[in-house]
């Protein structure tokens, strides 16, 4: 195959390091106070790659897509109690 037919790939696999961040959360205690603590301290350049592959338009929504994914209760759904998850 000569190089101008080769298939370009991408250099990251979008499911495997969503993947990988969301393994910073394995760890943490399954309640809402914890993954928001968790959750604030989330490199934003890492929450920025969640929130592409998720399609998350916020960051509440980002924070609900994860608690969701490690099936953490949100008990004060439209008050987050993370600073970082506040809509504007």
């Amino acid at each position: 195959m000569s190089s101008t037919h080769r298939v370009l790939r991408p250099l990251v696999d979008p499911l495997g390091s969503a993947f990988v961040i969301l393994r910073f959360f394995a760890e943490t205690p399954k309640t809402e106070a914890d993954f928001a603590r968790r959750f604030a301290a989330l490199p934003p350049s890492q929450a920025a790659i969640l929130a592409r592959f998720y399609d998350a338009p916020t960051p509440a929504a980002l924070f609900r897509l994860i608690c969701m994914f490690w099936n953490v209760p949100i008990v004060r759904d439209e008050q987050p109690i993370c600073p970082k998850t506040k809509d504007p």
